[in-house]
């Protein structure tokens, strides 16, 4: 009896559990019925991928939003980098062309200092090549025994003036010479006119003096007159000093400007150094009794151009000999 109830019992449950396995092949079948119906047809599944594939990339309003937001920072981060880019080529080229303006600015420059170097050398050349081809032309003015004629002679390099003061000599007015610059042959061309000295108050001298000035207004080709002066007398105050030089004064224009006063006996020998040196007597007081002498003819606050140089010096004496060629240098400079 309970045998039979299990056995109806496990049937029912068989019942039961057919009906929901029934039941859920019939949802199962309904789902796949319903999916079937949501399907495309088979000719336009194509289409239907696309519209669904465009739907999903179709963004929403925000996403739109955020899509332009994105896109304008890109852009202006590309803007700004292209700037940035934009400078640095700028300032690359502007270095580049300022380098290359200062480098045509020293070639110009250097280029102006070679011209005007090549110029300058050129002048230099062609005023030495003038000043060989001019003729430079010295009177000699001054007392006798003054070392008038030995100065000459040093000038031209030959004892070419008459030092002895012979009686033909004296009687002319001067005497010129021509030659060159201590006798070089390739030297510098001069001419040396040797005036007689004035130690007298005769007619004779005066006569001698006006042929002298004739001479000279007749041929005014002069580039300076140089009045040698002789120490001893200098400093004597001997009153023929101050007739000599007021004639002088009264017969040139402008005596003092173009005058160049010349002591020529003054000897570097050491000797006469230390002798000047005990009388007191320097290149100092020279100066200034020259000025004394000049103020008591008339001129007004005198500076006389003075060199001292010796006529008479030893060649082989190396103190002598550079003495004098720098004192010479710079009278002939002057």
């Amino acid at each position: 009896m309970q045998i039979q109830q299990r056995s109806r019992a496990d049937l029912n449950d068989s019942k039961i559990r057919k009906n929901h396995s029934l039941s859920d092949q019939s949802d199962i079948l309904s789902d796949y019925q319903e999916f079937d119906i949501d399907q495309p047809q088979s000719e336009k599944i194509s289409d239907y991928y696309q519209i669904q594939r465009n739907q999903t990339a179709k963004p929403s309003k925000l996403d739109e939003k955020q899509y332009f937001g994105l896109k304008e920072k890109l852009a202006l981060i590309d803007f700004n980098k292209l700037m940035d880019d934009l400078s640095i080529y700028f300032s690359i080229a502007l270095r580049f062309f300022l380098i290359l303006s200062v480098l045509a600015i020293l070639t110009d420059c250097i280029r102006d200092y070679i011209i005007k170097k090549r110029i300058s050398l050129e002048l230099i050349e062609a005023e030495s090549q003038v000043k060989f081809q001019k003729e430079y032309s010295f009177v000699l003015l001054g007392s006798e025994n003054s070392g008038k004629s030995t100065f000459g002679n040093l000038l031209l390099g030959f004892e070419l003036f008459d030092t002895r003061k012979s009686q033909q000599s004296q009687s002319l007015p001067a005497v010129i010479i021509n030659g060159t610059l201590f006798g070089e042959d390739d030297g510098q061309k001069i001419r040396v006119i040797d005036s007689q000295g004035h130690e007298n108050q005769d007619q004779k001298d005066f006569e001698n003096a006006s042929k002298l000035i004739y001479l000279l207004k007749k041929n005014p080709i002069h580039n300076a007159l140089i009045y040698v002066l002789e120490i001893q007398n200098l400093i004597s105050e001997n009153s023929l000093n101050e007739l000599r030089l007021r004639f002088y004064k009264s017969a040139f224009k402008d005596f003092l400007k173009n005058t160049i006063f010349v002591v020529s006996k003054w000897s570097f020998h050491q000797n006469h150094t230390d002798q000047r040196a005990k009388e007191n007597i320097d290149l100092n007081e020279v100066y200034q009794l020259l000025q004394k002498l000049l103020v008591a003819v008339g001129f007004e606050n005198p500076n006389p151009t003075v060199y001292f140089i010796d006529s008479f010096y030893d060649p082989e004496d190396q103190l002598q000999k550079g003495m004098f060629n720098q004192s010479f240098e710079s009278f002939w400079n002057v």
